[in-house]
């Protein structure tokens, strides 16, 4: 799994899950999925038909764009560091 791509991140997954304490929600690994159509499209916005998907799917408009794919050296070291990254 995403979490698990290097022995860092899969000690701060599993440190996380082992030691919640919240009584409102069980306790889990990702914040977020890590798979949804809308991540799928950010990867692929550069081919269409996709680029209209996407769009359609937000409001007609781009992401803004630190936040828009365009490395994939980039997106690797991203997944590698900030645990915020699951997809």
């Amino acid at each position: 799994p995403i979490g698990a791509l290097n022995p860092k991140r899969a000690v701060f997954y599993a440190e996380r899950y082992e030691t919640w304490e919240d009584d409102q929600s069980p306790p889990y690994h990702y914040n977020t999925h890590y798979s949804t159509a809308t991540s799928a499209l950010s990867w692929l916005v550069r081919i269409e038909p996709f680029t209209t998907f996407f769009l359609n799917a937000n409001d007609g408009k781009f992401d803004h764009p630190d936040r828009t794919f365009s490395s994939i050296a980039r997106s690797w070291r991203t997944s590698q560091r900030d645990t915020s990254d699951v997809k």
